[in-house]
């Protein structure tokens, strides 16, 4: 791990809760340029575990225990869009009132009884048993990507398999035809820099997200025309049905819509990323899995507790609450930190190290409760088969920056590239 950010003590912490505030770090943090969050949120979950951030204007948890009661409390609410649209200046709120709107048709952004009755909608799709029937096509899909990577004049994991993997899955759940994804990446960088930050920045965010919506809105609807004229076994067309028998709203079919293509891409295009780097930077982890593969499902629980790929939920308290002797108020919002509750000492002996045989490991990266991630059982297999497919394919294959970069965003932790030297079997060297 990186030696302590400016600002910091030589022990890694900071002397006190203002010498943490003024810290170049902690503006980093709040700006989602922080590469190495963990010595800040280490500092704060031993020293202010309940912390109100001025420049965030939220309060942040970081003990497990604080977390998980979070998830679990009614008392802290997901439909918090306001407080979002709040911090925009009136002009640029008008403007994007549609976005608002939108977004708080997304599942992450409902409390029951709506959030039960649209969860219920999307159940039957993201179940376990469908991730084990498209195995065979992830692995598919999988090599694809790959003999494209090792083409390419300057190979990389991430915007060559970590990213298009994902998509390409869930377009094929939802019914999109390929040719019409590709757009999807600028829509998925845009909605999710908007969902992804709190505070300051969605004054520059804003716009672009409320941009690519309006792309969205048209594309999906698109697609559920298409859907009305041919119908089809995917999960537009679900929706669509259910729209037609009166179960559903049409605000409501596009923000599950968007969402299901946010949520199955985003989440799994970071725990790829991570996995990749993270067992190619670790000869012994590598080869650890090479001697026996029955290891990759507990690596990737670890790389998941390590790197959550969604690092924070937030949520809005809905009355009045005490809480490690601060007192937080109605409308507040608070952001459940994910990433650091999964390396509390309290919870994880040793947090900081990545083991294949730690016991009992439940981790928070799906979330916890009713809101638990159902792409949960997905994201395991494509990662799973991912990272296997790499190192069987490719078992030569380094990476040529041993400390990649982070994406810039307060909650998705992905890196954006990966550039490698790769070797294919009976082939030259490509770098």
């Amino acid at each position: 791990m990186p030696g302590p950010q400016q600002g910091a003590t030589a022990s890694g912490g900071w002397s006190d809760l203002d010498d943490l505030v003024a810290a170049p770090a902690y503006s980093e943090f709040c700006e989602g340029r922080l590469a190495d969050p963990y010595p800040l949120l280490a500092w704060l979950r031993s020293n202010d575990p309940v912390h109100w951030s001025p420049t965030l204007g939220s309060w942040i948890l970081t003990r497990y225990d604080d977390v998980v009661e979070g998830l679990l409390d009614r008392r802290f609410a997901n439909d918090r869009i306001a407080a979002s649209m709040d911090v925009l200046p009136p002009d640029v709120r008008e403007t994007c009132a549609p976005l608002g709107v939108h977004v708080s048709n997304w599942l992450g952004y409902t409390d029951p009884p709506k959030h039960t009755r649209l969860r219920a909608l999307l159940r039957t799709t993201f179940t376990p048993a469908r991730a084990q029937a498209m195995e065979p096509r992830i692995r598919e899909l999988t090599d694809a990507l790959l003999d494209e990577v090792c083409e390419a004049d300057e190979p990389d994991l991430a915007g060559g398999l970590a990213f298009p993997l994902p998509a390409r899955v869930i377009c094929e759940i939802l019914g999109i035809p390929l040719p019409r994804a590709e757009a999807f990446h600028r829509w998925s960088d845009d909605m999710g820099g908007f969902t992804g930050n709190i505070g300051p920045t969605l004054v520059e965010i804003a716009p672009r997200a409320m941009a690519s919506y309006v792309e969205l809105e048209e594309f999906i609807a698109e697609m559920v025309a298409e859907r009305r004229r041919h119908p089809q076994d995917d999960l537009i067309a679900h929706l669509a049905s259910a729209e037609a028998e009166g179960g559903l709203s049409r605000t409501e079919l596009t923000g599950l819509s968007v969402f299901s293509l946010m949520a199955g891409h985003e989440t799994t295009s970071g725990l790829i990323s991570s996995a990749l780097a993270i067992v190619l930077s670790d000869e012994s982890l590598r080869a650890a899995l090479s001697v026996d593969p029955s290891c990759y499902p507990r690596a990737i629980e670890e790389i998941l507790r390590l790197e959550a790929p969604i690092q924070f939920s937030p949520r809005l308290v809905a009355e009045d609450l005490e809480k490690r002797g601060r007192m937080l108020r109605k409308g507040d919002v608070v952001m459940l930190h994910l990433g650091a509750a999964n390396r509390d000492p309290e919870r994880f002996s040793d947090p900081d190290r990545l083991d294949l045989d730690r016991p009992n490991n439940r981790h928070l990266s799906f979330a916890w409760g009713p809101h638990f991630c159902l792409g949960a059982p997905l994201a395991r297999t494509e990662a799973t088969i991912a990272l296997s497919r790499v190192l069987e394919r490719f078992p030569d294959v380094r990476l040529i920056d041993p400390e990649p970069a982070w994406r810039e965003n307060m909650t998705m932790r992905s890196h954006p590239r990966l550039s490698v030297d790769i070797r294919p079997p009976d082939g030259p060297r490509r770098i």
